[in-house]
């Protein structure tokens, strides 16, 4: 397909203004867009988590409901590392240094999935194109689910894609560990995007990446815990049912709403207005003043300002909220957002409803 580009106006004045006030809001006040306090702290708790509850399935002796439940446990915190720690640092926002910022990509390393696949798939097709049909690799995810109204999988089945998505969904890191992440580092293109072959080295991060996982969570308990294999290998699926859950319905709910939009290019692969101006017509947030929801999903609740600033770590994103907002309204820009995450979740439930049932619309451009 044609490549994607952004036919920007000659004065992008929202973008501009956008960041001058919230450079002003960080130098205002002498602080860092990265870590803190609070993200350090952030850090040690689901790191502490995610080991800590696994120490304690290594040590045994517990009773079969206290096993699953700190399975339960790991995939929690294993969802928050990937929420908290891994997202971050793979969009280089958790530290202004690279090196540290690579070092804590690998917390992805940690629950089994790949950082460097992740960086294409995520910060370059998403962030770079999103929700634009056929070339966010977003919208194009397992065949039985469908996103947009041109996609040309339309199945007879796709008029329950509402029901069964929330299961389909507890499946995503077994599907992201097991085939996702060898597909894709296997491919010379995702979505329409070229990609360079990947360094030898990341091959060897990937199978070493993958041993680490399935031994510490599958292999040595098989070995050492004076359980049925059955027993583990439960446990094993349990929490990633929990851990895949938690980060897909997230993840879901901050593009694939109602009331978002999904601009198709035009025939020279144009997208005609600003990108700032389209993260936000094509994003959602949802219950953006929930302390719950900031020390868990790692600021994806402010979906609108982790695409506009993904560099800057989501520990600031509340303070920012109120700048955008603002500025959004000042140019007459949508800022759309949810009061409640179960809101957003009937949202997306419904736009799901929607599309399963919806004819394909012939793409003007596509054959």
């Amino acid at each position: 397909m044609t490549a994607i580009k952004f036919v920007t106006p000659s004065t992008d004045e929202f973008r501009r203004l956008l960041r001058v006030r919230v450079d002003s809001y960080f130098a205002d006040r002498a602080l860092s867009k990265h870590w803190n306090a609070v993200m350090a702290l952030k850090l040690a708790l689901y790191l502490g988590g995610y080991l800590g509850a696994y120490a304690l399935i290594m040590l045994g002796g517990f009773s079969v409901p206290v096993m699953f439940g700190l399975a339960i446990i790991v995939g929690l915190a294993g969802a928050g590392i990937g929420f908290n720690i891994g997202h971050d640092a793979c969009h280089g926002a958790l530290s202004k240094s690279s090196r540290v910022n690579r070092f804590w990509a690998h917390a992805f390393t940690l629950i089994g999935a790949h950082a460097y696949n992740w960086r294409i798939i995520h910060n370059v097709s998403h962030h770079g194109f999103t929700n634009i049909p056929y070339a966010d690799g977003d919208l194009h995810p397992v065949s039985y689910l469908r996103y947009f109204q041109q996609a040309p999988n339309k199945r007879p089945y796709h008029r329950f894609q509402h029901l069964y998505a929330i299961p389909l969904y507890s499946l995503a890191t077994l599907v992201w560990i097991f085939y996702k992440d060898f597909l894709h580092i296997s491919r010379d293109t995702h979505a329409g995007l070229k990609k360079r072959k990947p360094p030898a080295v990341e091959y060897l991060i990937l199978a070493l990446g993958k041993s680490l996982h399935i031994g510490m969570l599958l292999i040595l308990p098989m070995i050492f815990l004076p359980i049925p294999i059955w027993q583990v290998l439960v446990g094993f699926i349990v929490l990633h049912l929990v851990m895949g859950l938690s980060l897909a319905s997230v993840f879901a709910v901050g593009h694939l709403v109602e009331d978002v939009e999904m601009p198709l290019a035009d025939q020279e692969g144009h997208i005609h207005g600003s990108w700032a101006e389209h993260q936000l017509k094509t994003t959602s947030n949802f219950n953006t003043k929930s302390r719950f929801f900031f020390w868990t999903v790692g600021g994806l609740n402010f979906q609108i300002e982790h695409h506009l600033f993904p560099h800057v770590c989501h520990v600031h994103y509340p303070k920012l909220s109120p700048i955008v907002r603002a500025t959004a309204h000042e140019f007459g820009l949508p800022y759309h957002e949810f009061k409640s995450f179960f809101e957003a979740q009937r949202s997306h439930l419904s736009f799901l409803k929607k599309l399963g049932k919806e004819q394909i619309v012939a793409d003007p451009v596509l054959p």
